[in-house]
């Protein structure tokens, strides 16, 4: 797949800008940053389980790179185990200071992702499986 060529006009005018998500990992994700209109932004999930008292539900860091039973019973970190639908996520979005290959596929990016702690923003989300 190709990436698009520059847009040339007023966006909403003479084209439509959409907002979309890509992996890291995915093909065309480098292609994709020369027809980027504005910022870039990625985006750091955490899997959203009950607190103590099981009336909230909270991120905690603890889960990172986990998915379990919300309620704290089973799940054991494997997708297959675990017993609901939906997976309910924190999504903390984070601005780039540039949009940049090289930027992205250095050591810079990967220090400030692993070191970001002050998003622009969260939203609590779900996602079916």
């Amino acid at each position: 797949m190709k990436a698009l060529p520059k847009a040339v006009g007023s966006p909403g005018k003479d084209y439509v800008v959409m907002p979309i998500a890509r992996r890291m990992n995915d093909s065309v994700f480098m292609d994709d940053l020369k027809a980027i209109e504005g910022p870039l932004f990625y985006v750091k999930c955490l899997q959203l389980t009950y607190n103590v008292s099981g009336d909230e539900m909270e991120a905690k860091e603890s889960s990172k790179g986990k998915i379990k039973d919300p309620s704290g019973e089973g799940g054991g970190g494997d997708a297959n185990n675990y017993p609901q639908a939906a997976i309910a996520f924190a999504a903390e979005f984070h601005s780039l200071p540039t949009k940049t290959a090289d930027y992205l596929t250095g050591t810079a990016f990967k220090t400030r992702f692993e070191q970001s702690s002050s998003p622009i923003f969260v939203r609590n989300l779900a996602i079916r499986r």
